[in-house]
């Protein structure tokens, strides 16, 4: 199936570390803001992974928290059924910090 695609959603980034299992890649948290304006503030954290133009970009944030706007990116899901749980990644390949 075809992934789902993100732009112009923005995000906190927590945490961004250098991923020691994939190449090229930096690993942190990030949080979006899911309410409409007129309802109580949600926020839904997702598991996120930079890469391409976005890990080089990534080295430059803060590294415990910073706001991005995710500029090319998107949203997968994996199902291990050793573990019996499903993995959400959100994959953002570019970025600029707003």
């Amino acid at each position: 199936g075809v992934p789902m695609q993100l732009a112009n959603t923005k995000a906190t980034v927590f945490d961004i570390q250098m991923s020691d299992k994939k190449k090229n890649t930096m690993i942190a948290t990030i949080s979006t803001l899911e309410s409409a304006k007129d309802e109580e503030k949600k926020y839904c954290s997702w598991h996120a992974e930079f890469v391409e133009k976005a890990f080089e970009k990534d080295q430059g944030l803060n590294a415990e928290k910073d706001y991005i706007e995710i500029t090319n990116g998107k949203i997968s899901n994996y199902y291990s059924k050793e573990k019996e749980r499903l993995y959400v990644t959100v994959t953002v390949f570019d970025f600029y910090v707003v």
